[in-house]
């Protein structure tokens, strides 16, 4: 069990940290959402799941 934890805390991590820092960058919410619904190549897929 402790060695699964170890393997899921680091991705659980990145993620929220990712959703921090892309509400850090991104001001508007419009453009945002933007993002998420029209994903531009750019984008990683990971970023698009959220």
């Amino acid at each position: 069990m402790k060695e699964l934890y170890a393997l899921h805390f680091p991705f659980l991590f990145i993620r929220v940290f990712s959703i921090i820092f892309l509400e850090g960058i991104l001001s508007s919410r419009q453009i945002m959402c933007e993002i998420l619904i029209k994903p531009d190549k750019k984008v990683p897929a990971k970023l698009v799941l959220f």
